[in-house]
């Protein structure tokens, strides 16, 4: 989502990792599917804010581990002296 650009360089704790989702129907119905995923985690605090699609629901975006570095230390503590 182009929303998750300006999030690109930050710092951010894996809150969990993703196995699956439930995928709902775009018409409203209650058809649902579940869908598999692999390599895939979701980051604490960096949630959809909604304003492009004038939604409210906050959700969390989806990380695929290769696009992520792993780094050592907090989060927050940058290595600085």
């Amino acid at each position: 989502m182009p929303e998750m650009w300006q999030l690109c360089g930050r710092r951010a704790r894996v809150f969990k990792r993703v196995n699956s989702i439930v995928v709902e129907s775009p018409n409203g119905s209650d058809v649902q599917a579940v869908r598999r995923m692999k390599h895939t985690v979701l980051l604490e605090g960096l949630n959809c804010d909604g304003v492009r699609l004038n939604c409210d629901r906050a959700c969390f975006f989806f990380w695929r581990e290769c696009w992520l570095r792993r780094v050592g230390g907090p989060a927050g503590d940058d290595g600085a002296k």
